[in-house]
């Protein structure tokens, strides 16, 4: 701390940010106008910020920005890739699910959890791919669209359910599909009273001309639009759009949003979050609006709050829209209803909890009668390997505690000592690295993917460093539960609660090895192949890969595709090393 004291004189009286470190790792990160202001009011005796956090800072960086504006654009980028322990943050927030429109004669729409700079429409986000495939399932069924990632050569189901207009096999017209797409733009902007209008009209239209079949079905379309339409919650008689954000704090925070759109409540979101506990309720606002505006697309005029929060005109400038705290009138009826939302939502997850709670407390107590322990296995540790013949061999660490997934807890690790081909070898390997950091806990149980071999290998490390950890593998194949000094495995029924739980946590530490595995022998074959073309830069090679996804599709493309994005002499190049 004294280090930190020391270095006040020389803080710049600068707009940035700032990064509160532990030992290596970034605790915190916040944006200042005044850099020298205010990483020095942290340390003040009489100050109220985040006491639980000072005690814990080590260390301290910043970066000097020339406007406060930049500095809040960095913070947002900061936290996103840094997700420090005491930012702020929403919980899950990696899982936001948008619906894409792809930019093409006949586009494609689908679910994403991935925005990208390809010319793409996006929508969102949605808390779950559940929410999103229901809007697209609703819009199927009256505008229809293709729903094939690549056009096939001959109709599918999908067109002779009435889901999809095939224009595959020159069903539908470019202009007749592009005017689907419009309505369905319409739909996910909110702009139902727009699209029932236009509908209307074209209805009278079919019916003047004696296009009576047609018109009916114009009609059938308007009456499932007009149901969407009474059930949603008139607000306002004016086309208004706007979200309205209510908070409510216990031992969790939660945030209940209404989205109103042409004046009516067209839906609701809840959002969970984490890190809330020495932070101030305008602090836990200002963090939401900041991390949720920056990625959602669907912005509407104005933002309505319960209290005032600082920083308002520049999150105003930096996400385009208009904040405006309320506490009386219509307006700030819909955050009380709102707050009670928010509060059902954390009495419903509180429910969850105990059950859970219980229920895993049960299956843990069979657990350690089943396997002989000595206690609950409170804490598991689960470990596997990912390779491609030995090709970029990784390895994953997952923890349970208490029968959850603990992911802050999660460790990779990327094999170093083992040559070839030796799954057991390479469990040896990441299981001594972990036996190394004496800081982590203790594990209760350890599992390894495998069968005796792996066991066998696991054994001798814990023997090596004298740790007497239980210590079983499951075998994919039976799901056989091998264990130490016993001959035959165990095998539980498939009813067995017990098998569910290790099952799901072998096959967590294998979704976390495969992800891994990808990520980095996707890296290695990036480099291997476009980093070392002579002459083709870090910004021709993100657009080649934003453009088609992979160095195998680039490879595919032809010459005209490739000019139009990088040039003729870098496609020549290109050419001639791929």
């Amino acid at each position: 701390m004294g280090i930190i004291k020391k270095k006040f004189n020389n803080l710049p009286n600068k707009p940035g940010c700032y990064l509160f470190k532990q030992d290596h790792s970034i605790i915190y990160i916040g944006k200042a106008k005044s850099l020298k202001k205010r990483i020095s009011s942290y340390f003040i005796k009489k100050t109220t910020h985040k006491p639980v956090m000072i005690k814990h800072i080590t260390g301290l960086e910043y970066i000097i920005t020339t406007t406060e504006k930049e500095a809040l654009l960095l913070e947002t980028n900061l936290v996103k890739k840094h997700n420090p322990r005491f930012n702020v943050m929403l919980k899950g927030g990696e899982n936001f699910v948008y619906i894409k429109i792809t930019r093409e004669d006949f586009p494609l729409i689908t679910t994403t959890r991935h925005v990208a700079k390809d010319g793409a429409r996006y929508f969102g986000p949605y808390l779950s791919a559940k929410r999103a495939k229901e809007i697209l399932n609703t819009l199927r069924k009256i505008f229809p669209f293709r729903i094939c990632r690549t056009l096939p050569k001959k109709v599918c189901l999908m067109h002779h359910l009435g889901y999809c207009p095939a224009p595959c096999a020159d069903k539908i017209k470019k202009g007749e599909y592009q005017k689907n797409i419009k309505e369905i733009i319409n739909f996910l902007r909110g702009n139902l009273n727009e699209i029932i209008r236009s509908l209307k009209k074209e209805m009278i239209n079919l019916s003047a001309n004696q296009h009576f079949e047609s018109a009916a079905k114009v009609r059938d379309k308007i009456f499932s639009l007009e149901d969407i339409l009474i059930k949603q919650k008139i607000v306002y008689h004016q086309d208004i759009n706007q979200d309205v954000l209510s908070l409510v704090r216990e031992k969790e925070t939660a945030i209940n949003v209404f989205f109103i759109r042409q004046g009516k409540i067209i839906d609701k979101k809840t959002f969970l979050l984490k890190n809330t506990k020495n932070q101030s309720e305008k602090e836990i606002l200002y963090s939401f609006i900041n991390q949720y505006y920056s990625e959602t697309s669907d912005k509407p005029k104005e933002i309505i709050i319960p209290f005032k929060i600082s920083n308002i005109k520049i999150l105003e400038e930096v996400h385009q829209l208009k904040i405006k705290p309320v506490q009386k009138g219509r307006k700030f009826d819909l955050i009380k209803m709102g707050r009670e939302n928010a509060l059902e939502f954390l009495n419903y997850q509180k429910k969850l909890e105990k059950e859970s709670s219980e229920k895993n407390k049960n299956i843990l107590k069979k657990l350690k009668k089943i396997l002989s322990l000595k206690k609950e296995p409170v804490r598991i540790e689960a470990y596997d390997i990912s390779n491609i013949q030995g090709v970029s061999p990784v390895g994953s660490m997952i923890v349970f505690e208490r029968g959850q997934a603990k992911k802050s807890d999660y460790r990779r690790f990327a094999i170093k000592t083992v040559a070839g081909i030796s799954d057991t070898a390479m469990m040896a390997e990441i299981l001594e690295r972990r036996l190394q950091n004496k800081k982590w806990p203790r594990p209760d149980l350890i599992v390894f993917d495998g069968g005796r071999g792996q066991l066998n290998a696991g054994l001798k490390i814990l023997k090596k460093h004298k740790k007497k950890i239980p210590i079983i593998s499951v075998a994919k194949r039976l799901e056989e539960i091998y264990q130490t000094n016993k001959k035959k495995p165990i095998c539980l029924s498939d009813n067995s609660p017990c098998l569910y739980l290790i099952q799901n946590i072998r096959d967590e530490a294998h979704r976390f090895a495969i992800e891994f595995f990808r990520k980095s022998h996707l890296k290695k074959s990036h480099r291997s192949l476009l980093d070392e073309i002579p002459g083709l830069g870090p910004k021709t090679k993100k657009k080649l890969l934003d453009k088609f996804g992979s160095v195998e599709n680039t490879k595919k493309s032809n010459k005209k595709e490739l000019e139009k994005i990088i040039g003729q002499a870098k496609t020549k190049l290109l050419k001639k090393y791929l």
